[in-house]
């Protein structure tokens, strides 16, 4: 029960890490659409709300790994340094750098909605099988279910960031 309390506050702040791609994202999907309406191509679009996002994140990834403390306390409300605060500060660094792909990968899931292309949904599909069972063999500690979703999360971006690319090429044959 203490251990959830725990992954229930890191998984807190990496709820917040989804927030700022989503406003950047809910704008690039009606203007991918326009262009592509009008036989342009988006793709500078998609490379400027990445960039855009990936700042975004980054800042968020430095205020975790520098400020893990006054994020605890913010959050819990609390002025000293407990257990709770000694056994999620760790995890607050590292949540941060884990959810980077999955938040940067809901902008391309936008981006390929936008452009029409539905194929990517085996992509997501077969890496929310494979964060299953990696979950499910590495499970014993926090940190390695965190770990656990920033792989996935890294093979789904990388996976969604190649497909992108060729819908792209082949859109624009």
């Amino acid at each position: 029960a203490v251990q959830a309390g725990h992954y229930a506050t890191a998984a807190m702040i990496g709820k917040s890490f989804l927030f700022p791609p989503m406003a950047f994202t809910g704008a690039m999907y009606p203007k991918v659409a326009h262009l592509l309406a009008h036989g342009k191509d988006p793709w500078h679009l998609l490379r400027k709300t990445l960039l855009l996002n990936s700042s975004m994140l980054l800042l968020g990834i430095l205020i975790c790994f520098f400020f893990p403390g006054l994020i605890m306390t913010v959050i819990t409300r609390n002025r000293g340094v407990d257990e709770a605060a000694v056994v999620t500060v760790p995890l607050l660094r590292v949540v941060g750098i884990a959810m980077f792909p999955v938040a940067l990968s809901y902008t391309l899931i936008y981006y390929n909605l936008a452009c029409h292309a539905k194929k990517f949904v085996y992509i997501l599909v077969a890496g929310a099988a494979l964060q299953l069972a990696l979950t499910w063999l590495f499970h014993s500690t926090l940190l390695q279910v965190v770990l656990v979703m920033g792989t996935c999360g890294a093979a789904v971006l990388a996976a969604l960031l190649v497909y992108s690319w060729r819908t792209r090429k082949r859109t624009a044959l």
